[in-house]
């Protein structure tokens, strides 16, 4: 009976192990400004196909200080709009030195109207809407990982 149970404890530290590392992989978190307002950015999108899709189709809001980076090749002059997106979501647009250039607040879902960053950029960060304004986000703070 002790030999069954000692088994089970080593299944579970196992699995609470393999979640950790899943985790730490996927997760990285990104101080914005000088209040270093915490972001953790959930998930990552490299490819056209991710970055055409961001988080369209998600239903429920992002966790709290949470959001999704785009990464760009080079710098592109990008749109964006909330086609098949069904929470409200901020947008900031930053540069090649992850300094923020561009915001939009409070995107309503399903509209589409394209918001575009107005100059060339390497990055997006899309977040909760509210986000911005809740953390006092602006234009020239800085993104520091």
């Amino acid at each position: 009976m002790k030999l069954y149970a000692n088994i089970n404890w080593i299944i579970i530290i196992g699995i609470i192990l393999i979640v950790g590392v899943i985790f730490s992989l996927h997760y990285t978190d990104y101080f914005i400004g000088n209040t270093n307002h915490k972001i953790t950015i959930l998930k990552r999108f490299n490819t056209k196909q991710e970055q055409s899709n961001g988080l369209m189709f998600r239903k429920i809001p992002l966790p709290e200080n949470s959001g999704a980076l785009f990464v760009y090749d080079k710098p592109t002059l990008l749109n964006f709009w909330m086609k098949n997106t069904f929470i409200p979501l901020d947008i900031l647009f930053l540069d090649n030195n992850y300094k923020i250039v561009g915001i939009y607040e409070n995107l309503q879902p399903h509209t589409l109207h394209r918001r575009s960053s107005k100059i060339k950029v390497m990055y997006a960060i899309e977040m909760n809407g509210g986000a911005v304004n809740k953390n006092k986000m602006k234009i020239n703070d800085h993104v520091i990982e």
